[in-house]
């Protein structure tokens, strides 16, 4: 019934060709492999800044808000911003 998602595919720009056509599916691929890179940055590389650590967290949340505003449009109403 479901699918499994490996992060590795989203290393690449490429990962768009896995999925089927959803609202705003461009933008927030692209912003899910900037996550995706940058988290295995602050994983894997030395120790990072308060300011490296942060812009990690304000990306994941602009993608929760780009996800939650495309399925209120898909469903008929706008989540707030």
């Amino acid at each position: 019934m479901g699918s499994q998602i490996n992060h590795r595919w989203f290393k690449t720009e490429k990962i768009s060709d896995r999925f089927s056509d959803f609202p705003k599916k461009d933008l927030i691929l692209k912003k899910i492999v900037q996550l995706e890179l940058q988290s295995e940055n602050l994983t894997y590389g030395s120790q990072k800044t308060e300011e490296e650590i942060k812009s990690v967290l304000i990306l994941f949340n602009e993608i929760e808000k780009i996800i939650l505003n495309a399925m209120g449009e898909r469903n008929g109403s706008k989540q707030k911003k």
